[in-house]
């Protein structure tokens, strides 16, 4: 019964760092209006900064 929680608590990890990387993301931009509103939480802008959005 400790093995089934042990594995899934294992695959719990695996997924939630795999979709971290999902949302992290790098989105190309030449101006600010290339980034996405939806990309940054809410006190945070996205920015274009060396072609690539950044939260700011």
């Amino acid at each position: 019964m400790s093995q089934i929680s042990y594995f899934l608590k294992a695959l719990l990890i695996f997924f939630s760092l795999f979709l971290v990387e999902i949302n992290g993301e790098v989105k190309p931009c030449t101006y600010n209006i290339d980034c996405p509103l939806s990309m940054c939480p809410s006190p945070e802008i996205p920015k274009c900064v060396n072609s690539i959005c950044e939260c700011k």
